[in-house]
């Protein structure tokens, strides 16, 4: 799904009028949606953290690592700008350790990716689309290429459908 130019600076501004980053205001949003829309007031959500830790600078390779992100949303629950605020503040204490704990995805594993310059590629419906069962569930990437966000979402065929997941997330935005 490619996200309308409009749309993302939009999204750039209200995060930024917040204090909030683009990543703070796309993952508390979608907590929040999961909140509203499964009714689960306690949960995780797995977000993918990017980059090499002060002492692996000099190692040559990929690092990545994933850990979950506890929500909690009681009758009154927290307001969008509270839960995005969350996000921000856990995802700065995370970046901050200097080892990310080792945990298990949960079942919806989030992550913003950084593409640019690399131009927009032609988009192929299905292109990311259904993987194996090792899944945990959804993977949201939000990818933002030069040329537009583009919202690539992998997930387990025999637990979901196209148009289900099509659906969440088009609700979602």
């Amino acid at each position: 799904l490619l996200l309308d130019e409009t749309i993302v600076r939009r999204l750039r501004a209200l995060a930024s009028t917040r204090a909030l980053t683009l990543n703070a205001l796309l993952l508390g949003s979608l907590a929040a949606f999961v909140n509203r829309r499964s009714g689960q007031r306690d949960f995780n959500l797995s977000q993918t953290y990017l980059g090499r830790r002060p002492h692996q600078l000099r190692d040559v390779g990929s690092f990545s690592s994933n850990a979950p992100m506890v929500f909690s949303f009681g009758d009154d629950g927290p307001s969008l700008a509270d839960t995005c605020r969350h996000v921000l503040s856990e995802t700065r204490r995370a970046m901050a350790l200097p080892l990310l704990p080792r945990a298990p995805c949960s079942a919806l594993h989030y992550e913003l990716n950084d593409m640019r310059p690399i131009p927009l590629p032609p988009l192929a419906r299905g292109a990311g689309g259904p993987r194996s069962s090792a899944l945990p569930g959804l993977f949201v990437m939000m990818l933002e290429y030069a040329g537009g966000f583009v919202v690539h979402i992998e997930y387990d065929a025999g637990r979901y459908n196209e148009e289900g997941v099509s659906d969440f997330v088009l609700a979602w935005l």
